[in-house]
């Protein structure tokens, strides 16, 4: 269990009520110097903004009863995470009561709880918190819930607050500084200036308040509606980039880096590479780098993908439409060096994008180097390229026509099949199971509501597959253990439990003749959570018992998104496998990969130095009800019926082919359903992406991921009757 929260709950008894403790806290702040502001039931301060604004704000509940058999008040501020230890000791003094003060905190799996007042205690373990917690009213409650809370979810509660509190250095809880506040009110003076510096275009003059209230925004509107065809505007927008560009999350980032390659600036590129923070924004830019092709605009995406390949998270993707856009912009500003390191990367990634192949090819010729285009062709072929008739008709390979080697090519067929994928070493005087291919599901959620649901479906695994629960992974690092006995059914009703407030992990996993095939993971928080299930690899001879089974599955949980399909599957027991049999895997692992296309992997998986737990299919592509509302009703029209299965209010599934594919080669193109739909995807995911519910971004960025992929490699594909 996962939460970060922080709180306290005072003691009830005669004298002291909800209205007792409301007028402790005022007086306890007061005394500080704060002044008292009754906020009704409107919770101003924004969480965490103490140290900023000077701003706090309370919300104290009516007492109920809890732990000990008394009945306790809850007390909340907008710090949120934390608590204040001195008006606990306060609280406890003045009303002559006990106080729990609690801290528990996600990131490293720590709790702590102290007891002020009579019978002092401190609790240092998180499970130990978390009881104490559990067995209270409003437990794991967040001040800022009360923001979106309806009337009668607000009534048991006082909320109110203060401004004006004061710097306390040594203090927990401390207001701005003299410093602070002063650079706080020269920047509003700053901001005020800024629409007429913007409205002159006085980039050095918006630069020098760049710290001003709201003039980022002011700026970023303004940018967002630049076109920067127009030469006076990458002028205007490059100049403003040093100051303005922010980090890739901001809206406007890949603009200002746009105008930054538009205007030849290296140093600032290379300075905005630095920026990127990790792949999902790496993501974002190649999805502003194919939004420019869209609008005619070659040679800028080209520029943009080509940066981005200097990243430290270049996807297959990235690489290959880079080539691609090489070969078909009219002119390059590259330089002859920047299009070799393109082409030597593009080379190496291009059997995860086999794609890329054939835009290498062309290039190579139209180059001269007529063996390495040769080189591309051959692995085209072996890799399964779906477009081969495509690729042998190109003009761009007019020079090889006559080349017996490149008949050669055409003419090699290369076979498949699952047990390819199985990755053992010896251990303990026997083979150990260290990647094997097995079913993947994986599904995201938005919070943690699904709980209940997941308790459901976790009972119903237990009982159809009892040697996934062979193994018991703890949260807290130590290695697996054997499952103790009433684990499981102690997790299920832990679930079904769980409040909307509440965290939760659960990871059991398969030994023996089922390692690698049989997996699960869950872990929920208020801000999302997700479900990892590895099933069977012999589920997959019956495929559409397989295709009811998962579907029936995602039924009844509120996905935001997910996927099934083939995945691979790894060894969990860290303790048992060497760091020399895991680099040889990996190793293994990326020879065998590019010839299965119906499995991708990430650079951090297989850079890192554990195992890949999984890799994501593209069988069945989950879309949950927040991603098809804003697709719209005219994306179901563009998919073959019997590719689109509609869940009602839980959303869409998208059914590639009748069975799950490991590659294009093995049953027909394993991505049909996405070719079907990708230029909707890619038309509309882009918007979607820009959502701040992390796990929409990461739903949208994955089906505009998959999109572009398919229509890559394949036009339309029936699943068999």
């Amino acid at each position: 269990m996962g939460f970060n929260v922080g709180g306290m709950y005072v003691r009830a008894r005669a004298g002291v009520d909800r209205d007792a403790v409301v007028e402790a806290i005022r007086a306890h702040w007061q005394k500080l110097g704060a002044s008292h502001v009754n906020h009704g039931d409107v919770l101003l301060p924004d969480p965490l903004s103490l140290a900023q604004t000077g701003s706090l704000s309370f919300a104290v509940s009516e007492a109920r009863p809890g732990s000990e058999g008394a009945k306790w008040i809850a007390v909340a501020d907008s710090e949120r995470y934390t608590a204040d230890p001195a008006l606990a000791a306060a609280l406890a003094s003045v009303l002559s009561t006990e106080v729990w003060l609690y801290v528990l905190t996600e990131t490293n799996n720590s709790g702590r709880a102290r007891r002020f007042g009579a019978k002092p205690q401190v609790l240092r373990k998180s499970s130990e918190v978390e009881a104490l917690v559990a067995s209270m009213p409003f437990s794991f409650f967040y001040f800022d819930d009360l923001k979106a809370a309806s009337a009668a979810k607000r009534k048991p509660w006082t909320c109110f607050g203060f401004e004006g509190v004061p710097h306390r250095p040594k203090a927990d809880y401390s207001g701005p500084s003299r410093k602070q506040l002063a650079e706080q009110r020269a920047a509003a003076v700053a901001g005020s200036r800024g629409p007429a510096l913007l409205a002159a275009r006085d980039a050095k003059g918006l630069s020098a308040i760049s710290d001003g209230d709201g003039i980022w925004e002011l700026v970023e509107r303004h940018v967002e509606a630049m076109n920067l065809r127009e030469p006076e505007n990458v002028r205007f927008a490059h100049a403003l980039a040093p100051a303005f560009m922010g980090r890739s999350y901001a809206t406007n980032f890949w603009k200002f880096v746009d105008a930054t390659l538009r205007a030849g600036d290296d140093a600032l590129a290379r300075s905005a590479l630095s920026r990127i923070e990790n792949a999902r924004y790496v993501a974002k830019g190649e999805s502003f780098a194919l939004a420019l092709a869209e609008q005619g605009e070659v040679v800028p995406a080209l520029r943009m993908l080509e940066w981005l390949t200097r990243s430290e998270w270049p996807s297959a993707t990235i690489w290959g439409n880079a080539v691609r856009f090489l070969v078909e912009a009219d002119r390059t500003t590259l330089p002859a060096r920047r299009v070799t390191a393109l082409l030597k990367g593009a080379r190496a990634s291009a059997p995860v994008n086999v794609a890329a192949l054939h835009y290498l090819a062309i290039a190579y010729v139209r180059s001269g180097q007529l063996e390495a285009a040769l080189s591309c062709v051959r692995d085209a072929v072996k890799l399964g390229y779906d477009q081969l008739e495509a690729l042998r008709a190109d003009p761009g390979l007019a020079p090889l026509r006559k080349r017996r080697e490149l008949k050669a090519a055409f003419a090699e067929k290369v076979a498949r099949s699952p047990a390819h994928l199985v990755i053992e070493r010896g251990a303990a005087g026997k083979k150990l199971r260290l990647i094997g291919p097995a079913i993947g599901f994986h599904l995201y959620f938005a919070n943690s509501r699904s709980a209940p649901a997941l308790g459901e479906l976790v009972e119903q695994l237990a009982t159809e597959f009892p040697d996934m629960f062979a193994f018991w992974v703890p949260q807290d690092g130590l290695p697996p253990r054997k499952t103790p006995k009433g684990r499981p059914a102690r997790d299920i009703s832990a679930l079904r439990k769980n409040k909307a407030t509440y965290g939760f992990e659960i990871h059991y996993d398969a030994e023996g003749a089922s390692a690698c095939q049989q997996r699960l993971f869950i872990e929920l928080s208020k801000q999302g959570g997700e479900l990892t299930l590895h099933l069977p690899l012999k589920l997959a001879d019956e495929p559409d018992a397989l295709a009811e089974r998962v579907i029936g599955y995602a039924r009844t949980l509120p996905f935001v998104s997910g996927s099934a399909g083939f995945t691979l599957s790894s060894y969990h027991r860290g303790s048992r496998v060497s760091s020399t049999d895991a680099g040889e895997a990996r190793r293994e692992l990326r020879r065998l990969l590019p010839t299965y296309l119906g499995l991708t992997a990430s650079q951090s998986h297989l850079g890192s130095r554990v195992l890949p737990t999984i890799l994501w299919p593209s069988w069945l592509t989950f879309l949950g009800a927040p991603l098809t509302k804003q697709l719209g009703p005219r994306f179901a029209k563009v998919v073959s019926p019997c590719q689109l299965i509609d869940l009602g209010p839980r959303g869409w599934v998208l059914r590639a082919s009748r069975a799950p594919a490991l590659s294009a080669a093995s049953d027909a193109p394993a991505l049909g359903a996405l070719a079907h739909v990708a230029r909707e995807l890619s038309r509309k995911l882009p918007a979607v992406g820009s959502s701040e519910d992390p796990f929409i971004v990461s739903a949208a960025e994955r089906c505009e991921a998959l999109g572009r992929l398919a229509a890559s490699r394949a036009t339309s594909v029936a699943i068999d009757a």
